[in-house]
């Protein structure tokens, strides 16, 4: 593990560059950053900490999309139909029903939704329909490489407003009260390799994108979301 140094991921990054294979690098990179959140000896902090900034491509774009791949390409109707009916069912509030919500409601990079904080979520009376609140976030724009946070605000459906209005009071009671930079999607341990490197301490109790990912894929799985009609694949 000693020898998995900076050089070593670039020289990887590069080979497979060469390859039309970029791609490949996430598995890899989630291994090591597992890794590095577990403090195995010989995984080097500030090694994971630049690897995970890294922009890695995703396979041939919009193949499966052209495709309709039944696995991989976009919802049909009826499926799409089956996910907000899921969402929506009474259940109690988590992490993967919020973060599938959002991306139904916005189609956010997973990013986007790592660095969400409690100041960015609103919500208010609706001044046409008093009786109703009106949910709406300050989505972080992650694209754009700047020396200053910037964000876009976005309405929310009351569903999906209503979901993280409940994740944040529970962030609250287990965390101690509201903490305007704590993450809205936050960790109950704090990933121990922000602490040694400087500048990253606060970034401590926020998920990464992979996780997002995750979040996003193991809640289809774990309420046996499948596509209706013509198969029992997993969305």
């Amino acid at each position: 593990l000693e020898d998995l140094g900076v050089n070593w991921w670039k020289s990887v990054r590069q080979r497979l560059r060469e390859q039309d294979s970029e791609y490949r690098l996430h598995r890899v990179r989630r291994w090591y950053l597992w890794m590095a959140d577990l403090e195995l000896p010989g995984i080097e902090p500030e090694t994971a900490l630049e690897i995970e900034q890294w922009t890695i491509p995703g396979n041939v774009k919009g193949e499966a999309v052209e495709s309709k791949d039944k696995d991989t390409g976009p919802l049909n109707d009826r499926q799409f139909a089956a996910l907000i009916q899921m969402l929506r069912r009474e259940q109690p509030p988590t992490l993967g029903q919020a973060a599938t919500m959002l991306c139904v409601d916005l189609g956010p990079n997973p990013k986007a939704l790592c660095m969400l904080e409690e100041r960015d979520f609103h919500s208010f009376s609706d001044p046409e329909m008093p009786e109703k609140k009106v949910y709406q976030l300050d989505v972080p724009r992650i694209k754009k490489r700047l020396d200053r946070r910037e964000t876009k605000r976005r309405r929310i459906d009351p569903a999906t407003g209503s979901v993280l209005e409940r994740i944040i009071d529970a962030n609250r009671s287990d965390l101690g009260g509201p903490s305007p930079n704590r993450p809205i999607f936050c960790r109950r341990k704090a990933r121990e390799v922000c602490f040694k490197t400087p500048g990253w301490a606060r970034f401590a109790w926020h998920f990464t994108a992979s996780e997002i990912h995750s979040l996003v894929r193991n809640y289809g799985i774990d309420h046996d979301l499948k596509s209706p009609g013509g198969g029992d694949s997993s969305f």
